[in-house]
């Protein structure tokens, strides 16, 4: 625009314009808060109705399958289990059965599901350390799992080393992500690994910056630990009592049979076991000596573990459970 000697009787028309009278209504509307394209078209609001409930059911139905720790696919899109509890749902929601119709942009592919799934769990966390901050005190507790190296009490977190340094570097970041004020931990729990529980090369090291983070062996490792060894023991007490009882060369021992399932079967056969120790002791050291066969192997396996200390008092603390 050149002509300004003009510019007055421009403006006046151009105030006239479709154009301007366009511009200026949706202003307004923006300044009114309302929707433009809810005062132009009254099927963009309907659309816009039924995406808003078709969403809601989208999302209520992965935070469902989320709380109940179901698998969201299958082996084929329509099979999985989102898709059917969707259909579902679609026979009480005339919305949602009218959006699942629909050829494209229904926000139900892999990409969307895991980015709902992602801002639900980053809602969840930020719930989580908004407690612990109103807590004001809180502890660590790290272990590694299968599929990630590193596993916090606000996620899981991949290391590319696993050593002492490193972790100390991760669990730093962690508590300024989640903005935790390292001098209110007063507890660190970790498992017998030296890189997290060693006092000067491990995960510690922590206590070096906070005194009063006193550092706990996990008990839920420790508890790992002993059923496994009671697994293992009431395994070898099982294989015993059926080669004792198999055996042709066995004497007066009533030894009774091993129940995997019923503890208080499992008690008996023990206390059959316990009454026997002395003769089993006996009758084990003779086949292995006698026998030079695979049996007379077996004998002098269980005869070896029979004599350990562990197996005795592990034997006499079941059954006196």
């Amino acid at each position: 625009f050149c002509s300004w000697n003009k510019a007055l009787e421009r403006f006046a028309s151009h105030e006239k314009s479709s154009l301007h009278r366009a511009a200026a209504q949706s202003i307004s509307a923006a300044l009114r808060g309302e929707n433009v394209c809810s005062l132009l078209s009254a099927s963009k609001v309907h659309k816009m109705q039924q995406a808003r409930v078709s969403l809601c059911k989208i999302i209520s139905s992965l935070q469902y399958l989320a709380a109940q720790r179901m698998p969201f696919h299958g082996h084929t899109d329509e099979n999985s289990n989102f898709v059917q509890l969707l259909r579902v749902c679609a026979e009480d929601v005339p919305e949602l059965k009218d959006w699942l119709r629909r050829t494209k942009y229904k926000w139900i592919s892999h990409e969307i599901i895991n980015e709902i799934l992602t801002l639900m769990s980053h809602e969840v966390l930020n719930k989580l350390c908004s407690s612990v901050r109103d807590a004001i005190y809180y502890a660590l507790i790290m272990d590694e799992t299968t599929d990630v190296t590193l596993a916090f009490g606000g996620g899981g977190y991949e290391t590319p080393l696993t050593n002492a340094q490193t972790l100390f570097i991760v669990l730093k970041g962690v508590l300024l992500q989640f903005n935790f004020d390292i001098r209110n931990c007063h507890g660190q729990c970790y498992d017998g690994a030296s890189n997290v529980s060693g006092v000067l090369s491990g995960l510690r090291r922590v206590k070096a910056e906070e005194p009063r983070a006193v550092y706990v062996h996990c008990t839920a490792h420790s508890l790992n630990l002993v059923v496994q060894d009671v697994i293992n023991f009431l395994t070898m007490i099982s294989e015993l009592i059926i080669c004792i009882r198999n055996s042709p060369k066995k004497t007066c021992m009533l030894l009774c049979p091993f129940c995997p399932t019923r503890w208080c079967l499992c008690v008996t056969s023990l206390r059959s076991v316990d009454s026997n120790y002395a003769t089993l002791l006996k009758f084990l050291d003779e086949i292995g000596n006698s026998d030079i066969t695979n049996t007379g192997a077996k004998a002098h396996r269980f005869l070896t573990q029979l004599q350990k200390f562990n197996t005795f008092f592990t034997l006499q603390l079941l059954v006196s459970i």
